[in-house]
């Protein structure tokens, strides 16, 4: 600062002592006439050019310095702008060789910026995609610029999602690249989330549709059947012998049994989606469990005639609340009657999966079994579809959405092999006992 005040009076006074010789000169210029000729008093001329040339010296020094100046704050101004950027910006030469970068540029990919122009945009890519790099530079170069989004590699290994606007410019006679980079993980993350709340939102629209479709259709046949055999019964018990009387007391019994399970299947997961029912898994002996629930359906089996076999240890416990496993069991079990011919067989089977710690049961039929196409939509309130069962009965799937709400629930997996004309065999993993005790 001193300098420049220094340099501006010596200029100003260069300036003034010139100006004033030389009006001093013009003013008694005859003073220096001898002998018919106009002459100049050496030390005068002397005086005043070196004072002209100072000021002018000095104008010009001043002008230089003010212009650099100029620059310099215009160069800071610029570099602060880029270096304010949210985007990675890059310099990078003809071999993709980083020449330059701004804060962001190389704090997005965790090195210093020391680090960073030691490096080539090869060092910054996943390793599949180094080889197209031949072949990407010399496009851009060809229509002078370029967009693509692609994934990047951290210092540290992580791999991140960008976008990418480059442009080839002349500097100083050279060709180079210039690359803004713009990290798009959040924006990923963002969609990612919209993706899954829109599918939520089409489940939650499912689940509302097959509701009400089963409210609709299964809970009015099962009325209807209730409804249809009790007229009968009052209209005309009397012209009816006591075989056909049992006869549709068990029908009547058998819907009334089949809506009273449908809505308690149906009130238990609405309470589970909910998050308002009780969760209490505890050790299970899984045998007695089986046991419990071919009591409460067998009748159902014996009237076709289907043979319901229990092959399960009594040596094999599971860790599971009572009451979700009851109504996956029976839900399960009674599919298999459903869909297996009269005079057939459905069997359950367990099975320890020592190196999971887990135990796996199997509920087996000899039935009709499923194509591939409607297996891959069985647990799904979005794909399940009305099914013809072996007696003209018809079933909409709930109860399997529900088993697997159910056996998710318990950090389990449920799945089914089956193969048309063959049978089916459904499967459930669930942890082995005590081990299982942290599911709460």
């Amino acid at each position: 600062m001193h300098r420049v005040l220094l340099m501006i009076i010596n200029v100003f006074a260069g300036f003034m002592l010139g100006s004033i010789i030389l009006f001093l000169f013009l003013a008694f210029h005859d003073s220096f006439v001898v002998s018919d000729h106009f002459v100049l008093n050496e030390n005068l001329v002397t005086t005043v050019a070196g004072g002209i040339s100072g000021a002018l010296i000095m104008l010009l020094l001043f002008r230089s310095y003010n212009q650099k100046q100029r620059l310099k704050d215009s160069e800071k101004k610029y570099q602060t702008l880029i270096n304010l950027s949210r985007d990675g910006i890059y310099i990078e030469n003809e071999r993709g060789e980083i020449l330059d970068c701004n804060t962001r540029g190389h704090e997005m990919f965790g090195y210093s910026k020391e680090e960073m122009l030691k490096l080539s945009i090869r060092d910054l890519v996943p390793a599949e995609f180094r080889d197209l790099l031949p072949e990407i530079i010399p496009d851009e170069m060809a229509t002078g610029e370029a967009y693509v989004e692609r994934e990047n590699v951290k210092k540290d290994g992580t791999i991140f999602p960008t976008e990418i606007n480059t442009q080839f410019v002349t500097l100083n006679g050279e060709k180079r690249l210039i690359a803004y980079v713009k990290d798009n993980t959040t924006q990923k993350a963002v969609e990612k989330a919209l993706r899954e709340s829109e599918n939520s939102l089409r489940e939650l629209n499912a689940t509302k549709d097959k509701l009400l479709s089963i409210i609709a259709h299964d809970l009015k046949n099962q009325f209807n059947a209730i409804l249809g055999y009790s007229e009968m019964i009052r209209d005309d018990a009397e012209h009816f012998d006591r075989q056909t009387l049992v006869e549709y007391a068990r029908e009547v019994n058998s819907a009334a049994k089949n809506t009273f399970n449908l809505l308690e299947s149906l009130l238990r997961w609405a309470m589970v989606q909910k998050k308002i029912a009780s969760f209490e898994p505890a050790p299970l002996k899984l045998n007695e469990l089986v046991a419990l629930v071919f009591g409460t359906i067998r009748e159902t089996g014996t009237i076709k005639g289907i043979r319901m076999e229990n092959h399960v240890s009594g040596e094999l416990f599971v860790y599971a609340d009572h009451d979700m496993m009851r109504i996956v069991l029976r839900n399960l079990i009674s599919n298999a009657i459903k869909f297996t011919p009269r005079d057939g067989q459905v069997e359950v089977f367990a099975r320890s999966a020592d190196e999971e710690q887990a135990v796996i049961i199997e509920i087996k039929d000899n039935g009709q079994g499923m194509t591939p196409k409607k297996m891959a939509g069985l647990f799904s309130f979005a794909e399940t579809q009305t099914s013809l069962e072996t007696e003209k009965e018809v079933g909409t799937g709930l109860g399997l959405v529900v088993c697997k709400d159910f056996i998710e629930k318990h950090r389990g997996k449920i799945w089914v092999e089956s193969e048309a004309g063959n049978g089916s065999s459904f499967f459930i993993q669930l942890p082995g006992g005590p081990s299982g005790s942290d599911l709460q």
